[in-house]
């Protein structure tokens, strides 16, 4: 059951008094002169959009990374995009993936740890992540992935 709050101006006690009387308490607040009052309603919560909308997509972005030929099997680079975020970019037996560079226990860059099959383990203790998922093997984090795609030659990242 909700509280009905009730809001009283106590003239008896001051014009700068007011009483809030609810099912369970009773409190008098002193107001300041040449305050502003507001009137409290109970929330309602609707939905402004008709049926059927679809959410409005986030707006993607490719950016070119580097020559294929620049990133040979089970190797790793770092990329920077313009807003400062770094990703990992990995080459997996000719098989491209990209994730978040930074491992979320302490910060390392996964850039600088070893890449053996779709696994990734960071240089400074040892979490290990799947480079397909972002799915952490050692604990219950994940890194965010990014799509990687081959063009003439040039590796591309989308990020959204």
């Amino acid at each position: 059951m909700s509280d009905k709050l009730q809001f009283v101006v106590d003239s008896a006690l001051s014009p700068l008094d007011i009483t809030i009387r609810s099912q369970r308490q009773t409190k008098v607040y002193r107001t300041l002169p040449d305050t502003c009052f507001v009137t409290i309603h109970e929330m309602q919560s609707f939905d402004t959009d008709p049926p059927g909308n679809p959410e409005p997509s986030e707006r993607s972005l490719t950016f070119p990374v580097c020559f294929a030929t620049a990133l040979p099997p089970g190797t790793c680079r770092r990329f920077a995009l313009p807003n400062g975020e770094e990703l990992a970019i990995y080459n997996v037996n000719g098989e491209y993936y990209a994730t978040d560079n930074f491992c979320p226990h302490r910060g390392a860059a996964l850039s600088d740890g070893a890449v053996t099959g779709h696994i990734v383990e960071c240089s400074w203790h040892g979490w290990r992540f799947d480079v397909r998922t972002g799915e952490c093997l050692t604990v219950t984090e994940k890194l965010r992935t990014y799509e990687v795609m081959v063009s003439e030659g040039m590796l591309l990242v989308e990020v959204s």
